[in-house]
């Protein structure tokens, strides 16, 4: 890898209007060489789409302000009617009936704007925002009314704060930051952690039939979020960026299932089956995910699959955490994570990778299972020559997971990643000429990618 994405560098990617027009060329440096960590949390607003990408100056200043707004008055929203739930003294198998306290139009809403300036130098500010005056009083009565429109289901919400109290106890990132930070800044890294969560989980709750229309699955809250929540958190100093960010992260990046082009600029919307992060934390998305693994290694690497199968974990789930975690626990600290996060994140090498805009394959997968794929092959050799029941298997596992190797390897499994990306379009390609071949369609409108991978 290069030097990681710097100030100068970042700048490169702008127009002389300051709008960020080299959005390829952004996800192409972030995969290729990661960004700087002082860096990480300008760079990170503009790659979770807190910032629009061809936003100016003046529609970031306007862009930040509504979003801290917002996502004040959220909270304010769920405390309500939490407070509300628990005052009134009702059984939880009535909690569904208690009526939602109406809209209070005069809260008021305190917002430390000093808090909330940009925290880079003067240079960096410059083309980041450009301040103006905003009617907070007609922003605050329209973020009403938007949010006045979401229901709120009352026992779900309250299910779910129980689990994010539980889970927050538990998460990684607060362990880590025990070893060097005070309890104080601890206790309120979590309650910004809880309050990210539960906002969350209280405005993206869907109904079976909201679900159906909008492609969105119903899950509010479930475990695991907090462990990727915390990444963010761990990036940026305010919460609601964190909030934003981590709601972009999980709701608006897609992946997709269907035949396409790798080009995304060339698929018609009519094409795509898109898919949000969200997803797959819920146990039918994880299961689709292990299905597709499952079925990558049996292209990929047949006596391995063979293997497994034999070893009757042909399901695939001691990859579970991997997937469901995005790798983060093959990491010693989130901050070490960051890196690997950004890369996954920029989605450059299966949907931006302009070289492959005539190549056509069967289906695009996310790359975190090509880095599955990476990672055991890594134990390929064990596991073929020296697993011989479940136990065994699971004991190398667990040995290789200690071992934090994707972490002290990682730019070879990303390159090795990459590489097996390459076969299986290689592979996928090559049956998709021979269907048109057999069909009579001669088209020679396939380009060789061989050479962009090994």
């Amino acid at each position: 890898m290069n030097q990681p994405i710097d100030s100068k560098k970042f700048m490169s990617f702008f127009d002389q209007d300051y709008r960020l027009v080299k959005e390829h060329e952004l996800r192409k440096a972030i995969f290729k060489d990661g960004i700087e960590e002082k860096y990480r949390e300008v760079a990170w607003k503009f790659l979770f789409q807190f910032y629009p990408f061809n936003s100016t100056k003046r529609e970031r200043f306007i862009k930040r302000n509504e979003k801290l707004f917002e996502y004040a008055l959220m909270k304010n929203r769920w405390s309500k009617i939490y407070e509300n739930i628990i005052n009134s003294g009702a059984k939880e198998e009535y909690y569904d009936q208690i009526p939602t306290p109406s809209i209070d139009f005069n809260v008021k809403i305190e917002i430390n704007q000093d808090f909330y300036k940009e925290k880079q130098n003067q240079s960096d500010s410059d083309f980041i925002e450009e301040s103006q005056d905003l009617n907070f009083d007609y922003l605050k009565i329209q973020t009403l009314l938007n949010i006045s429109s979401k229901n709120i289901i009352n026992s779900k919400l309250v299910s779910d704060i129980r689990q994010i109290d539980k889970d927050i106890e538990r998460t990684s990132y607060f362990n880590e930051l025990s070893n060097y930070e005070t309890e104080d800044k601890i206790k309120k890294l979590m309650d910004s952690l809880k309050n990210l969560l539960i906002t969350f989980s209280a405005f993206n709750q869907y109904s079976s039939k909201e679900m159906g229309l909008a492609g969105k699955c119903d899950l509010g809250y479930t475990q695991g979020m907090n462990e990727i929540a915390s990444v963010f958190l761990s990036a940026f100093k305010e919460e609601s960026v964190a909030y934003w960010c981590f709601s972009n992260y999980m709701l608006n990046d897609t992946y997709s299932n269907s035949s396409l082009t790798l080009n995304t600029e060339k698929i018609a919307d009519s094409h795509v089956l898109k898919t949000s992060v969200a997803h797959y934390f819920s146990d039918y998305g994880i299961n689709t995910k292990l299905k597709h693994l499952k079925f990558l290694l049996g292209v990929i690497d047949p006596e391995l699959n063979k293997k497994l199968v034999e070893l009757k974990l042909q399901d695939m789930n001691f990859c579970h955490e991997w997937l469901l975690l995005s790798f983060k626990r093959c990491f010693n600290s989130t901050i070490a994570y960051q890196k690997c996060f950004e890369i996954l994140s920029s989605r450059f090498i299966e949907f931006h990778h302009a070289a492959l805009k005539n190549i056509v394959v069967r289906n695009v997968y996310s790359f975190d299972l090509f880095i599955c794929l990476s990672l055991l092959r890594q134990l390929r050799e064990k596991i073929v020559k020296n697993c011989h029941d479940e136990s065994e298997f699971y004991e190398a596992f667990s040995e290789f997971n200690k071992s934090k190797f994707f972490q002290e390897n990682f730019e070879k499994i990303i390159h090795d990643s990459q590489e097996i990306f390459g076969k299986y379009c290689i592979i996928s390609n090559s049956v998709i000429q021979s269907d048109n071949e057999k069909n009579g369609n001669n088209s020679k409108t396939f380009a060789k990618i061989k050479d962009l991978f090994f």
